[in-house]
């Protein structure tokens, strides 16, 4: 017989799976009556709270959900997040969410199980948690950050990925090319889709069409770019430039490209967004986001919300600037 979990109770109850944390957790702003019918229906169905770490009961934690923690982005992104963590006496429970909602889903519920005073959150690329809507909804301190889904209510730390798209396509419509093929991530994404924006916005402005066979989903995967950049071009697609909307995938279309022989910049010119260090490395041209300071905003306004400095919903924008290095030129 599978063990009762949290949500379980929660169904019963009528009341969400965050309500139902706050009573076992022994949270007293909860409602009495609620408090009496959650605890009964938790004994009833014979719940079994995970027994508390020593950390667990600290003052001083919080949690972090990233969608992949080998994603070198994400890495610069914690240490952000943990630099101010550390400064204010804070320690961090890292999840990974492993770009799949189940997997986020569990994180979340495991998460309610811990006495962690908030959360910063990265959705996985496909949707977010409806557990997390839950969260916002009853006002627990809570940043998203990164990705930043349509959840009413919700604190927000992001990019402005849209006019960082519409730089980059720019730029390079400005070199001549305007074949330029789009790299998409996850198209579910709130973040593509605000690049694939800016991206469309810029080849309107020129009077371009968008052409669908330029538009590409690379995953946000090295090796599943370096599959679709290799066929499309043993396709014959027509194409001068490529926009990819994160580095890690702008390195595979680079590696397909030079196994055919073709050389960036002379035969093809990329673009790539975040500025991770490895883009320095290999002069790629990108829209570099402030990676650690996202990091650090999101930390810093989790702690204001923690102690009741400033009331949700807050949203910090930060603009993306592009960097020029090696891997374009004029058409």
């Amino acid at each position: 017989m599978a063990q009762t979990t949290m949500r379980d109770v929660a169904e019963a109850a009528g009341v969400s799976v965050s309500t139902v944390s706050r009573v076992l957790g022994g949270d007293a702003s909860v409602d009495d009556q609620i408090r009496a019918k959650v605890t009964r229906l938790a004994e009833k169905l014979k719940y079994e709270r995970r027994r508390p770490r020593e950390d667990d009961l600290a003052s001083h934690l919080v949690s972090l959900i990233v969608p992949n923690v080998t994603n070198p982005f994400y890495s610069v992104l914690i240490r952000g997040v943990e630099r101010v963590a550390r400064m204010h006496g804070y320690s961090l429970v890292l999840y990974d969410s492993e770009e799949t909602l189940g997997t986020e889903n569990r994180n979340v519920e495991t998460f309610m199980e811990r006495r962690t005073r908030g959360l910063i959150h990265i959705s996985s690329a496909t949707a977010i948690s409806p557990l997390v809507s839950e969260l916002v909804q009853d006002r627990f301190p809570l940043v998203l950050l990164d990705r930043a889904p349509d959840v009413p209510g919700a604190s927000v730390v992001r990019v402005d990925n849209e006019e960082g798209a519409y730089q980059a396509t720019k730029y390079l419509l400005r070199l001549g090319h305007t074949r330029i093929v789009y790299i998409a991530g996850t198209r579910t994404s709130s973040t593509d889709r605000d690049r694939f924006k800016g991206y469309v916005r810029a080849l309107d402005e020129e009077g371009i069409a968008v052409d669908q066979k330029l538009v590409v989903n690379g995953e946000y995967s090295l090796e599943k770019t370096y599959e679709v950049m290799k066929s499309i071009t043993e396709a014959g697609v027509d194409f001068s430039a490529i926009f990819s909307s994160n580095d890690l995938m702008a390195f595979g279309a680079r590696q397909a490209l030079e196994e055919l022989n073709l050389k960036i910049p002379d035969d093809k010119s990329i673009v790539g967004f975040d500025d991770i260090n490895l883009a320095n490395t290999i002069g790629l041209t990108v829209i570099s986001q402030p990676i650690v300071e996202l990091g650090q905003s999101a930390m810093t306004l989790l702690l204001d919300l923690i102690e009741q400095r400033v009331s949700p919903p807050q949203v910090i924008v930060h603009r993306p600037s592009l960097v020029i290095r090696n891997s374009c030129r004029r058409r």
